[in-house]
């Protein structure tokens, strides 16, 4: 089994980040973003969650589909459950 480092070696960032981890690494990894780097957080994830948020809440129309990489589920859904409870 590889680690994630040879899996990222292999597939860069942008691949590893959407391919290699499921939902509980990748919430690993934003939270330690979170503690380590916080404003590379904030750039990074959290402005573009209320990015995709307002895109989203704006987008006219009964049914709306949204694809997303799995880092800005969280954030969206914080948004979300705080704008409609």
């Amino acid at each position: 089994m590889l680690s994630n480092r040879q899996k990222l070696a292999m597939v860069g960032p942008q691949a590893f980040s959407e391919k290699c981890l499921d939902s509980s690494d990748t919430n690993w990894f934003v939270q330690s973003t979170d503690v380590f780097f916080p404003a590379l957080k904030k750039i990074c994830v959290d402005e573009k969650d209320e990015d995709l948020f307002r895109h989203i809440d704006g987008a006219q129309g009964d049914k709306i589909v949204v694809l997303v990489n799995q880092w800005h589920m969280e954030g969206i859904e914080h948004h979300w459950a705080h704008r409609y409870g």
